[in-house]
């Protein structure tokens, strides 16, 4: 689900209760001027008494915007405060491209990292710092049930705090239009227990391992003629690239094509061979005319990258 009105954490939390107070004070304002309205409509004419033109502008014009507005600063300042982000000892690099999400976690060696796409994964119950960052155009980090907006500007570094009460899945969203995909730039953050997501961030900072078998041999050998090593990472099997998302452990994402289609062999040989129909204008070829055996392979090369 995608609602800023279903909130799963403490910052989502405070800015659904700004939008309740904020339509609940709209609401009356439009109650007082619709009774107003009806008051100067169906009245008597004869025992209604005319106010005074200065009274009405003090009144509706001068006290009322104050009163509103002093209420609403007041209470800004407080959410202000509320939204403050916490101390938070993981951060997690958060790169835009069109049309996808670079995620990079802290490597084993200070100062080194991991690489994943498109797909968040966070410990519940703890605060994590994201740094935003754009590659080409504006992007638009938004996740509604965790936190508010921010913008991903080129050659600049900004910073959300995202914190999830509960494990779940938080579905997110571009929300700056940035180009011909921008409806198929999703991104899922998984908030795990704890100790779900040490494992699994011990296992991101794994290597691929080694396949011995025929049909993923012959997948890794296809993968390197094609290619597809020019974009693509697989740490292990070749050296690093940035173009393209790294596919190092691909197969445990539950997407494809940042959240365009869900992760199955199926959907992995569609995507190889009819990209540009499936997502169109993205950055990767489509491979149309591979013969059934080698496409067959290099899906069973991918399927095994866990």
């Amino acid at each position: 689900m995608q609602s800023a009105l279903d909130p799963k954490g403490d910052a989502a939390a405070a800015i659904a209760q700004a939008h309740w107070i904020m339509l609940l004070g709209a609401v009356l304002i439009l109650a007082l001027v619709t009774a107003l309205t009806l008051y100067a409509v169906y009245r008597d004419p004869q025992r209604r008494a005319a106010p005074k033109p200065v009274s009405v502008i003090l009144a509706g014009g001068v006290f009322l915007p104050i009163i509103a507005l002093t209420g609403l600063l007041a209470y800004g300042l407080h959410l202000m405060n509320a939204l403050h982000a916490p101390d938070a000892d993981l951060e997690i690099r958060v790169i835009g491209h069109q049309w996808w999400w670079e995620l990079r976690y802290p490597g084993k060696v200070a100062g080194e990292f991991v690489t994943t796409a498109n797909e968040l994964r966070v410990p519940a119950g703890r605060p994590v710092n994201l740094i935003l960052t754009s590659e080409d155009v504006i992007h638009s980090f938004w996740v509604p049930s965790l936190a508010g907006k921010m913008d991903l500007i080129p050659g600049h570094r900004r910073r959300l705090t995202v914190e999830a009460a509960a494990p779940g899945i938080f579905r997110g969203q571009c929300a700056e239009f940035c180009g011909a995909q921008h409806a198929h730039m999703a991104l899922h953050i998984v908030a795990l227990p704890e100790d779900e997501f040490e494992r699994w961030l011990a296992q991101l900072r794994e290597p691929a391992r080694e396949m011995a078998a025929p049909g993923p041999q012959r997948g890794r050998d296809a993968f390197v003629a094609l290619g597809c090593i020019d974009c693509h990472t697989v740490r292990g099997h070749t050296v690093a690239r940035t173009r393209g998302p790294e596919l190092t452990h691909v197969a445990t994402r539950a997407w494809l094509g940042a959240g365009t289609l869900p992760t199955s062999p199926e959907n992995l040989a569609a995507w190889i061979t009819s990209s540009q129909r499936i997502k169109p204008g993205n950055a990767m070829l489509s491979y149309p005319d591979l013969d059934p055996g080698t496409l067959a392979s290099l899906v069973d090369y991918l399927w095994q990258l866990e």
